[in-house]
């Protein structure tokens, strides 16, 4: 995946397909100086990870660190997921499905993942104002028995996916996600 800012919007990104090509999307350089025990640290974990270029995997953290942060910029709609791992005790379950119920417009969909030691997964997906979105995030870390939760929002209601078109032909541009998900 990488990330391409606009020119004319820097708060605006596009999270692509780390095999497609950027060439359509203007691209400014910059200069960025960073310790070098930072700097080591980058280049092992664009190794590890197989990033094309030091560039590429700067751009990608900028760009969750923008998404993540969006209810600072404003109330974009966007997409993501609540991500929480909680004890079976202190009727956690039925917490959370109060807060579920209660945020049925923005939470899309929702699974849970028993695991061993009476401790459960759920993922939920969410769509809504990215600073909704935070809230319901927080509140539902702040339940008890919740060993950890995290908010992640990852792009704007409308985002590019590889390979598909509004009009469901091949090539490169933008697709609402509405669309999608009203035709499968």
């Amino acid at each position: 995946m990488s990330v391409v800012f606009g020119k004319d919007r820097p708060d605006r990104f596009v999270a692509m397909s780390a095999r497609q090509p950027s060439r359509h999307q203007p691209l400014s350089r910059i200069s960025v100086s960073m310790p070098e025990v930072l700097l080591a640290a980058l280049d092992r974990q664009v190794n590890r990870q197989g990033f094309p270029s030091r560039s590429h995997a700067i751009a990608l953290v900028l760009g969750q660190f923008i998404v993540e942060h969006r209810e600072i910029i404003g109330d974009e709609v966007t997409v993501g997921t609540v991500t929480v791992l909680h004890s079976d005790l202190y009727d956690v379950h039925r917490q959370l499905a109060r807060i579920r119920s209660r945020c049925q417009e923005s939470i899309v969909s929702s699974i849970n993942v028993p695991l061993e030691e009476g401790q459960t997964l759920e993922i939920m997906v969410v769509r809504g104002p990215a600073r909704s979105l935070k809230a319901i995030g927080d509140e539902i870390a702040r339940v008890r028995g919740v060993v950890f939760g995290r908010t992640q929002l990852v792009g704007s209601q409308k985002t590019r996916l590889h390979g598909l078109t509004a009009a469901g032909e091949r090539g490169d541009k933008a697709v609402d996600i509405d669309r999608i998900a009203a035709a499968s």
